[in-house]
């Protein structure tokens, strides 16, 4: 499955050779890409994170909310859906 990069970035890290491996072996099981898998397991655990309340994942009063990552699949889900239109207030003259 081929992921539309237009919305993402670019970022580096460096994996064990043992942790690459299983990712691979885990990405073929799945029948995904790593990358795919990569921003699953990030998900994953940012999601778990945020469910701390000690973590510093979890916003603060005040603070600036960050974004949360939509799936490819949403984002064209809510493309397709309008607003509906606002109805003008009668005015009394």
């Amino acid at each position: 499955m081929a992921d539309n990069t237009d919305n993402m970035v670019l970022r580096t890290i460096y994996l064990s050779k043992d942790l690459d491996q299983t990712l691979k072996l885990a990405a073929i099981r799945g029948g995904c890409s790593k990358g795919e898998l990569i921003r699953d397991l990030i998900l994953t655990g940012l999601n778990e994170k945020r469910k701390d309340p000690q973590s510093y994942f979890v916003e603060s009063k005040g603070e600036k909310k960050s974004v949360r990552p939509i799936s490819p699949k949403a984002k064209i889900v809510a493309k397709g859906k309008s607003k509906p239109a606002r109805k003008k207030a009668a005015v009394a003259a």
